[in-house]
């Protein structure tokens, strides 16, 4: 496994909350419930939360399910995440 797949791989690692080997919207569920208990936020900051980490998903990790199982592998997230760099390297070249 090269650099690049060993850093997302790490990534990966850290949102897959319930560790069953692939990132789903319960994750960020999970991990939302985790950061507000531990903020100790009032509802209007937790409702935030909520909606800000929910957008995260959809906007950032759905687009790297290639199967539309509503799950992300670790080598669905690796692989899109390659296209993105590619793609970004493509347009912000000097």
């Amino acid at each position: 496994m090269d650099f690049f797949a060993k850093k997302i791989a790490t990534l990966f690692t850290r949102f897959d909350m319930d560790k069953n080997g692939k990132i789903e919207e319960d994750d960020f569920d999970r991990w939302s419930e985790s950061l507000i208990a531990i903020g100790h936020l009032n509802a209007a900051d937790s409702d935030l939360l909520r909606k800000n980490m929910k957008s995260i998903w959809t906007t950032y990790f759905l687009p790297a399910d290639a199967d539309n199982d509503l799950s992300i592998s670790a080598e669905e997230l690796i692989g899109y995440m390659r296209s993105v760099f590619f793609q970004s390297q493509f347009y912000f070249r000097d």
